[in-house]
């Protein structure tokens, strides 16, 4: 295959990428697929390379909107406060557990 497919399996789906795409053109296709799952909710509104657990997947520092609850960042045992901006190292990550 080369090329992008989603098909319906079940009650489910499936989206298969056998081809080489952007990293924007990778961001929409995630996109849809969760927002007609259904499953789209705060923790999305985050950008790759910066997802869920804060783990950055790029080689140079990044910023990310801490926009949960207020929370324990467990690795450098601080509080985390909501709408603050946390800094990532390149391929770093923050745990933050919330309050």
């Amino acid at each position: 295959m080369d090329g992008i497919d989603h098909s319906h399996h079940g009650k489910g789906t499936a989206t298969y990428i056998g081809c080489i795409i952007s990293n924007s053109v990778l961001e929409k296709i995630l996109t849809n697929i969760v927002n007609n799952a259904g499953l789209w909710g705060e923790a999305q509104k985050l950008n790759f390379p910066i997802i869920t657990y804060l783990f950055s997947y790029f080689s140079n520092p990044g910023t990310v909107n801490y926009t949960f609850g207020r929370g324990h960042e467990l690795l450098l045992d601080k509080a985390v406060k909501k709408n603050s901006v946390l800094e990532l190292e390149p391929w770093g990550m923050r745990i933050i557990e919330e309050q």
